[in-house]
């Protein structure tokens, strides 16, 4: 990678109408990440956002994605929001918003991954199975139970599948509450599930 870096700088540099593809951009800023080089990473996509080159879809989930592993999650928050003001078709991507809510459920950031739901719906963005399941089981592990309940509801009305873990949630939440309003929604709610040919799938969970 060492070389690669090398080549491209002096390539840049030089100039002369040599100018790098989008193809030498993705497979450059792949490989920094790759072997964590997260600096030089960033330090070639600074060179292509100046030199107005467009990322691909590709580029832009490996940055998030990477900031996110490295526990930069608002960082990557800030490149969505550049992005956004740059190339503003490319920033309505629904795996890069779903990676920053996954991230910010496990740091129990529940206010943040709010925050970047509520910019996923004003953009028209609609919200899958993954986000729901991901939201819920942030909920859960935060102490949420009224948001976990909620958000299940919701997941329910959209036809929406829960998986394993949301299933084990729910059955948790569903002894463990004290209070009759929950045990009634419960009880409400999970036989939805199972007319919707999901019995087996929360079953399983038990």
């Amino acid at each position: 990678m060492t070389e690669a870096l090398c080549l491209f700088t002096r390539m840049v540099s030089i100039g002369d109408g040599i100018f790098p593809s989008i193809q030498c951009y993705e497979s450059l800023i792949r490989g920094l990440f790759h072997n964590r080089k997260l600096d030089d990473a960033l330090q070639v996509f600074d060179v292509m956002i100046q030199s107005r080159t467009q990322p691909t879809s590709l580029i832009y989930e490996t940055l998030v994605i990477h900031l996110c592993k490295r526990g930069q999650v608002a960082r990557a928050e800030s490149l969505c929001k550049q992005m956004e003001g740059d190339f503003g078709a490319l920033s309505s991507n629904k795996v890069v918003y779903n990676y920053l809510i996954l991230q910010y459920c496990k740091e129990q950031n529940m206010e943040n991954a709010i925050s970047v739901i509520m910019g996923m719906v004003d953009k028209g963005i609609e919200l899958d199975s993954y986000t729901y399941n991901t939201l819920i089981h942030g909920f859960h592990v935060a102490g949420y139970v009224d948001a976990v309940l909620s958000s299940y509801e919701i997941m329910v009305v959209k036809g929406l599948i829960p998986n394993v873990i949301t299933c084990k949630i729910l059955n948790n939440n569903r002894y463990k509450d004290r209070k009759c309003e929950h045990k009634r929604w419960m009880e409400k709610l999970l036989p939805q599930v199972q007319n919707k040919g999901r019995f087996m799938l929360c079953k399983s969970a038990e």
